[in-house]
């Protein structure tokens, strides 16, 4: 957005003012929301609970006015420009969604500055229930603790995680070594 907002300048040559004010008005956004959001990502950098709300709200007007612009051209023009306008404009409403929402995360935990996923605390994730077959008859149905399969500790076969496990199947089949026996 920056860059183009710079480099390409667009200036309107149509007959029409309001085609005109629409371009000025697109490369006044690109420079200075462009600006803008460079700003606010090394606010975001340092961790400041507010930039998430300014992202939100500089990300919103921007895709707004995207929107505005993408679609009058449509209308008046046609081409592929209109419908990259559009495009980003989507993009920028979604982000300043996210935005909203992380920046009002922070604002409900109390936070001083909001925190990247990698450095939030780890949180257990949720664990499906097993699901086993108790008969040929019977659905897989859910139950709440797992079932060994030859009827001992399910929680003690599964303990020291799973190439253990495998380890201990080997053993079981086998000798001691863990080879089958053959």
């Amino acid at each position: 957005m920056l860059i183009y907002g710079f480099y390409v300048w667009p200036e309107g040559i149509s007959d029409s003012g309001l085609y005109n004010a629409c371009v000025d008005l697109l490369r006044w956004t690109m420079q200075a929301g462009g600006i803008g959001l460079v700003l606010i990502a090394l606010a975001h950098g340092t961790g400041r609970r507010w930039a998430a709300a300014a992202d939100s709200l500089l990300s919103l007007l921007c895709g707004l006015i995207f929107l505005a612009v993408g679609g009058y051209w449509l209308i008046v023009d046609g081409g592929l420009q209109p419908i990259l306008l559009l495009l980003f404009g989507g993009v920028l409403l979604h982000g300043a969604q996210l935005s909203w929402k992380a920046a009002g995360e922070a604002r409900a935990a109390g936070c001083a500055e909001v925190r990247s996923p990698r450095e939030r605390e780890p949180s257990d994730p949720p664990r499906a229930p097993m699901v086993v077959s108790r008969s040929n008859t019977d659905a897989l149905k859910p139950i709440d603790e797992p079932v060994s399969q030859d009827g001992g500790d399910a929680a003690a076969d599964n303990a020291g995680g799973y190439l253990e496990a495998l380890g201990r199947e080997a053993r079981r089949a086998g000798g001691d070594d863990g080879r089958p026996k053959g």
